[in-house]
């Protein structure tokens, strides 16, 4: 793919919206007439991320952009420009360059070198030391240790370079991905990268020609759809979509905006108060109703700040939307045809629906949040269940030769009896080479490492690693509970599971069911 994008949020002035739709129509007319693609992306386009590289995106899959952009896209032919394609977050026009079968996944690991600073001689300089490196992996070096030295990142660090599993659906750099997919067996090496914040060279440690089943991704799929706007709650949005078609009704958008002028910035803070309006005019009309800026400021009074629009006049606009949604879905239901029993049952199915959506709001999800006394109570009686395993707190030397690490680890040795920190050794060791060793110190947890679970956890013990690495063992510790913080999310989630049962045992104590046997079984004769 190679896109250009055009920003504009749909919360902004009617006017800023068409201006950037205007642009982006503009944009399709010149590519229409011949204009290069890359050229246009790299001169006009507002994704800072694509467009030094003309707005080329690589090979995307399904749930890597917006909902919107993948049907535009995979409705779409090779070679193929459409657009412009309306996202929340502004227009997209879309070049389909290629289309390929998936090539399955793979596992990597990386070292990254990054400049001092962005200019010509510290990337001169980093290029050659990439450089150097690649030609030290090709005579033998082992790839783990460089990772382990040179990575910058406590992450990479700590996995030696270690990505895990990809596929297209993860939201890696295009350059970093397709170098990777072009190695063709596992511990093969990609000459350095440029990338934009410095060099990466990639080894290729797991290949996997098919995707993971369903049941393995099941989780991941389920928290993009939950948090990706275009995707959460599609059904009720495609419902809305069709009831604006058969409910016709017209959006008074110069009032509208008289109506923003006529609210202050206190409802960024949940403080704005309904006025009484002297000229109380119409927002919106339907067949049979008209509703007025009071109808729409009740409605705005109970629903004011949000965390994600610091500006009023967007924030407005938003919460009108949701208020046209509510009318809307009011409307149908007004128009339900009494005399279809089925739709009757779904409008009393809905209505108790919200009753008990409401009951449970009030007296489990909300509560949970509120009830801190309870949690923090809930936390303590089931404390055994919050429990960090035991854990070591070591020091990582990576020496740049033997004769230094030699040196380091007889220092290491008699430590427990001068009582030398890591600064001291650090010091005595890089006196006339601030190069030669360097130390981090680490905090791990049972569990989290294979090689330091190997290790005898004992103060004081020094372990060689490798040719030029040490650990030194600081402490160890026994189990101990978890902040009650860290794990307040998870039991919060339990405590909800806890009120919601109480709930309905109560329910079915205060309403009794009773369950007619002989019914059920005449029911069940007219069914297979």
């Amino acid at each position: 793919m190679q896109h250009i994008f055009v920003k504009s949020d749909i919360y902004s002035h009617p006017n800023d919206t068409l201006q950037a739709y205007k642009k982006a129509v503009g944009y399709m007319s010149e590519l229409r007439a011949g204009k290069d693609f890359s050229a246009l992306a790299s001169r006009v386009s507002d994704d800072t991320f694509t467009k030094e590289n003309g707005g080329y995106v690589g090979y995307i899959t399904s749930l890597l952009m917006p909902l919107e952009y993948e049907h535009a896209v995979y409705n779409g032919k090779v070679c193929e420009i459409v657009g412009p394609v309306s996202t929340k977050h502004g227009y997209f026009i879309i070049k389909i360059l290629n289309s390929r079968k998936s090539l399955g996944q793979r596992r990597a690991s990386i070292i990254t070198l990054y400049p001092n600073e962005k200019n010509e001689e510290e990337w001169q300089k980093i290029k050659l030391e990439a450089d150097s490196l690649y030609n030290c992996l090709h005579a033998g070096c082992d790839f783990d240790s460089l990772a382990q030295r040179k990575n910058k990142s406590r992450e990479l660090l700590k996995s030696k370079g270690d990505i895990g599993w990809f596929d297209n659906s993860i939201n890696y750099h295009y350059l970093m991905k397709e170098a990777i997919f072009q190695l063709d067996s596992i511990g093969a090496i990609t000459k350095p990268i440029k990338m934009s914040y410095g060099y990466i060279i990639c080894k290729l440690t797991g290949i996997n020609d098919s995707l993971p089943s369903f049941l393995e991704t099941q989780k991941v799929v389920q928290k993009i759809m939950m948090h990706d706007e275009t995707r959460s709650n599609w059904k009720e949005r495609e419902a809305i979509r069709r009831y604006k078609k058969q409910y016709q009704h017209t959006i008074l958008h110069k009032n509208l905006e008289d109506f923003i002028t006529q609210v202050d910035n206190s409802i960024l803070l949940g403080k704005w108060e309904k006025p009484t309006f002297t000229n109380n005019k119409e927002l919106v009309k339907f067949a049979n109703n008209t509703y007025l800026f009071s109808d729409f400021a009740a409605y705005l009074e109970k629903n004011q700040k949000h965390n994600k629009f610091p500006e009023k006049d967007k924030l407005i606009r938003y919460r009108f939307e949701q208020y046209i949604e509510r009318i809307l879905i009011y409307e149908v239901f007004q128009h339900i045809t009494i005399e279809n029993e089925e739709l009757q049952m779904l409008s009393q199915e809905y209505h108790h629906g919200m009753v008990m959506y409401e009951l449970m709001q009030k007296e489990v999800y909300k509560k949970a949040f509120e009830d801190s006394v309870g949690l923090y109570e809930y936390y303590n009686n089931n404390i055994d269940s919050y429990m960090n395993p035991e854990s070591v707190s070591l020091s990582y030397f990576y020496c740049e030769t033997e004769k230094i690490r030699k040196k380091t680890q007889k220092l290491l040795s008699q430590r427990p009896l001068k009582h030398e920190t890591d600064s001291l050794i650090i010091s005595t060791i890089n006196k006339k080479n601030t190069n030669n060793v360097r130390v981090q110190q680490y905090h791990i947890f049972k569990g989290e490492n294979n090689t330091i679970d190997a290790l005898t956890w004992k103060a004081g013990n020094v372990i060689q690693l490798d040719s030029l690495t040490l650990v030194y063992i600081n402490n160890s510790y026994d189990p101990i509970p978890k902040p009650f913080n860290e794990v307040k999310n998870t039991i919060t989630t339990q405590y909800q599971n806890i009120l919601e049962q109480n709930l309905i045992e109560y329910l079915q104590e205060k309403y009794p069911v009773t369950l007619f046997e002989n019914v059920l079984q005449e029911l069940s004769t007219y069914y297979e």
